[in-house]
């Protein structure tokens, strides 16, 4: 059988046994990527997989088995940012919560569930930014602005407690000055 093999090597043309050669180089290096995402997905350190498929995937686009994982690979990388996120805004972390939805939405674009907490994050975040300009502009004795942007605070989150006391603490402000 050797001398089949070096037989068959020696009526070859140069150029096949290079690419021969260079396809046996490309295959033991994808199938390292791919032991290598396997073994990081067992661990259950899905973003370490999604990286070695996708390096897997660059040296073999045609591989449908290390595409396969990658885009399992990929959900499951998307839900455990999405479980992340949850629990920074249960914590109201909203700077770390934000990162983990746009994580898990650009990991599996097509969860509609991951879009809607990513613009819960925002719109709280938003909130939040508003009621300290708000307070700000209530500071300078702006009351007008501040009223604005306490009702626009409300708006974003009605569970923001502090920026309905704004409006209250505002309207009474307003009629101590007219009172005057």
């Amino acid at each position: 059988s050797l001398h089949i093999v070096k037989d068959l090597m020696l009526r070859m043309n140069p150029f096949c046994v290079l690419a021969m050669v260079f396809m046996m180089l490309l295959m033991s290096c994808t199938l390292r990527e791919t032991q290598l995402g396997d073994e990081l997905e067992q661990k259950g350190d899905f973003d370490g997989a999604v990286a070695a498929y996708r390096d897997a995937l660059r040296k073999d686009p045609f591989n449908k088995e290390i595409d396969e994982k990658f885009k399992s690979v990929k959900i499951r990388a998307a839900d455990q940012h999405f479980s992340r996120g949850r629990q920074m805004l249960k914590e109201r972390k909203m700077g770390e919560a934000l990162q983990e939805f746009q994580m898990a939405v650009g990991l599996d674009p097509q969860n509609i569930e991951h879009h809607t907490a990513l613009n819960d994050v925002w719109r709280l975040k938003t909130a939040h930014q508003t009621f300290l300009d708000a307070n700000h502009m209530e500071g300078l004795g702006r009351y007008d602005e501040a009223m604005t942007l306490y009702e626009s605070a409300v708006e974003f989150d009605p569970s923001l407690s502090e920026a309905v006391e704004g409006i209250t603490r505002v309207v009474q402000l307003q009629k101590a000055t007219q009172a005057i």
